[in-house]
């Protein structure tokens, strides 16, 4: 009785182990990356885009590697108009070298996408003067799993500044291997953000991601299998006894 009872979970769960990997193509990225905020913190050659070589009114910005845009959610009541630049500008002086100076893009309040066209190992950038908790910067790997996130008045790698003040900072993650696909910064309510110095390690090619109606057509076609070997064994047993 127990050894069938333990054999019909082993078959579950060998069921299962084999759809997971159609659906997600064999990867499973475990929910971890390093954060890290400054400069110092990249252990490999990198890239970085300070959007000095795009024309000012860019508005999504792109290269062979990644491509950028920044949507302006609504926040009835206190969204400022006058703030809701969607292109690269210049700032006209360096506020922090290496972090944020000259031209850069986004400022407002508003959701940042940066897409890689593969993954990279290590990413960082620098975030103009975030002031209030609830900014918030995720890394996603290629199948859409989120791999860390930094939140401010939460997390010590995204600080700070005081409101009214000047102030921007780097934050970044570090990955054991090139799995970050995605970066989204979401700002806060009322808090305007831009970016700048967006520096990654080299881009590697990503995964194949299965098409789900291909996964679909797997997975039940194994659950049948599964369906129909308990019935020809409840079968053969009823013709034994």
């Amino acid at each position: 009785m127990m050894t069938d009872i333990v054999n019909r979970f082993k078959g579950r769960l060998a069921l299962f182990g084999v759809c997971t990997l159609l659906l997600t193509g064999g990867n499973v990225s475990p929910a971890f990356a390093v954060p890290f905020n400054g400069l110092g913190n990249f252990t490999e050659a990198v890239t970085v885009i300070d959007f000095e070589s795009f024309s000012l009114g860019t508005s999504q910005p792109s290269t062979t590697d990644v491509t950028f845009r920044a949507d302006f959610p609504a926040f009835p009541g206190v969204q400022n108009p006058n703030v809701m630049v969607r292109q690269a500008a210049d700032l006209g002086f360096t506020q922090y070298a290496g972090i944020f100076e000259s031209q850069y893009y986004g400022f407002g309040e508003a959701n940042f996408i940066i897409q890689f066209d593969g993954v990279v190992k290590e990413f960082g950038m620098g975030i103009f003067d975030p002031n209030f908790a609830g900014n918030v910067m995720i890394a996603y790997d290629a199948f859409g799993n989120e791999l860390e996130r930094v939140t401010t008045g939460t997390d010590p790698e995204f600080p700070t500044g005081a409101v009214g003040g000047v102030f921007s900072t780097f934050v970044g993650f570090t990955r054991a291997s090139a799995d970050i696909n995605r970066i989204e910064l979401h700002s806060a309510p009322a808090d305007v953000l831009g970016i700048d110095n967006v520096t990654y390690t080299a881009l590697e090619e990503a995964p194949n991601i299965p098409e789900p109606a291909t996964g679909l057509v797997f997975m039940g076609s194994l659950i049948g299998f599964q369906y129909f070997r308990r019935k020809n064994r409840a079968l053969a047993r009823s013709l034994r006894s």
